[in-house]
């Protein structure tokens, strides 16, 4: 052990004694004994070897659910594309002018912008009408 360790505890306990008999109080000091105290852990090469392998599992299980995310995000959005194609609403029909002639025979978007926008005014809009007016100028 060091000594400058032992000397500072020999030190230490000349002091405790020496306040001790200021006030008056008989104590026994008994030197500490430093290659007594040993500390002990209970890692092991196998609990190592375990938390290791299970770092490496749960790497792997964190790689294949982004993986995973990446293909649901991706599917998420075809179906949302696919929805928007399959629906009645305004942003389904601007820029596809197959869509417009399909369903109103007008030949483009902006003859059938012009359009709504002439018959807008004499839409019902609210009470019952679930539609949009542009649904119902369809």
């Amino acid at each position: 052990m060091d000594t400058s360790v032992e000397s500072g505890v020999a030190e230490t306990d000349k002091q405790n004694y020496e306040i001790g008999s200021t006030l008056g109080v008989e104590a026994a000091v008994e030197p500490l004994n430093f290659s007594s105290i040993a500390i002990e852990t209970d890692i092991t090469f196998g609990l190592v070897e375990k938390s290791f392998d299970d770092m490496i599992k749960l790497q792997k299980e964190n790689e294949e659910l982004k993986k995973e995310n990446i293909a649901l995000k991706k599917t998420v959005s075809e179906l949302q594309s696919a929805l928007l194609e399959c629906s009645m609403k305004e942003e389904s029909f601007k820029d596809n002018d197959k869509k417009v002639v399909f369903y109103t025979g007008l030949s483009t978007w902006s003859l059938l912008m012009t359009l709504f926008m002439y018959v807008k005014p004499y839409l019902s809009v609210g009470g019952n009408s679930t539609l949009s007016p542009f649904q119902q100028s369809l």
